[in-house]
């Protein structure tokens, strides 16, 4: 890796227009035509945040919201942002999804969160 190609951010180094630390989701984020291509089904795209359906479903619905912006938690995360992602996810889930009944998830990292990137669980057995 050459330097010009390396940043740092919060005394991290982190390549250029890449996540801190890689992750399923990034590659998603950065190129959703060929994630969708390859199998990735896109419930919603806004321009602050992306909604998949979970790859390992564990209700009959189990969708993501994932903020486009890179974060390991949900403590690294502006308040603001915070709160338009539990926006997103609860318009998701009444206005997109049509749920009369749904939980959301958010794991808390480590030891539950598989995934190092901010991301809700919308989920609804019904």
């Amino acid at each position: 890796i050459a330097m010009d190609e390396i940043t740092i951010q919060n005394g991290k180094a982190k390549r250029k227009d890449s996540f801190s630390i890689p992750n399923v989701f990034a590659p998603i984020i950065k190129d959703p035509d060929t994630a969708e291509q390859e199998g990735t089904v896109f419930i919603d795209k806004t321009p602050d945040h992306i909604v998949i359906q979970d790859k390992y479903p564990v209700a009959k619905t189990h969708v993501l919201v994932i903020p486009k912006k890179d974060g390991e938690t949900i403590l690294d995360m502006p308040i603001d942002a915070v709160g338009r992602l539990f926006f997103q996810a609860i318009k998701t889930a009444i206005l997109t999804l049509n749920l009369q009944q749904a939980r959301l998830l958010v794991n808390v990292y480590p030891p539950n969160q598989e995934v190092p990137h901010v991301h809700l669980h919308i989920m609804s057995n019904t």
